[in-house]
């Protein structure tokens, strides 16, 4: 998967954007990236992985995006 830090920092906007709304479980959120981004399953478990492994209120997507190992 070739994945720009910039992608990153969208694929985190909105999954942030998503846990907000409180309208799902963030463990069942990768179906919703495979179908707004057009993802491979693996591509969204790992983003989706990502996102929780690096979830931290006080930081910036942007620095969030940037520690992920994608």
């Amino acid at each position: 998967m070739t994945t720009t830090k910039e992608d990153v920092a969208t694929y985190f906007r909105f999954l942030d954007a998503l846990r907000e709304s409180g309208a799902i479980n963030m463990f069942g959120c990768f179906p919703y990236l495979i179908e707004t981004f057009a993802l491979e399953r693996g591509e969204a478990r790992a983003i989706a992985g990502e996102w929780m492994r690096t979830f931290d209120r006080e930081s910036s997507v942007e620095a969030r995006a940037a520690a992920a190992n994608l």
